[in-house]
């Protein structure tokens, strides 16, 4: 869940950043909205989804590492032995 909570917002914000560019585009189209306004959204949507594109990275490392951690943890676990149980049966 952390690792959503860090990389939701920023996907989310370059999602709607490039849907408002691309609407304004139309508005550039039709002459309404002047040119320099649509380039400017555009700069500024290229940095937020390629900032999302580097949160993303790094999310997606540190969830490999915590997966890598976990196979670690249950190789060890289960190559420990079994430990013989109350009643005499070996538990695993």
């Amino acid at each position: 869940k952390a690792f959503k909570n860090r990389s939701y917002p920023w996907l989310m914000l370059a999602m709607g950043l490039a849907m408002a560019t691309f609407i304004l585009g139309g508005g550039v189209d039709t002459g309404s909205i002047p040119s320099w306004l649509h380039q400017a959204m555009f700069l500024i949507t290229l940095y937020v989804q390629l900032k999302t594109l580097w949160i993303e990275h790094l999310v997606l490392l540190e969830n490999r590492a915590l997966m890598r951690r976990v196979q670690r943890l249950a190789a060890v676990s289960s190559a420990q032995p079994a430990v013989p149980s109350a009643t005499g049966e070996e538990e695993e």
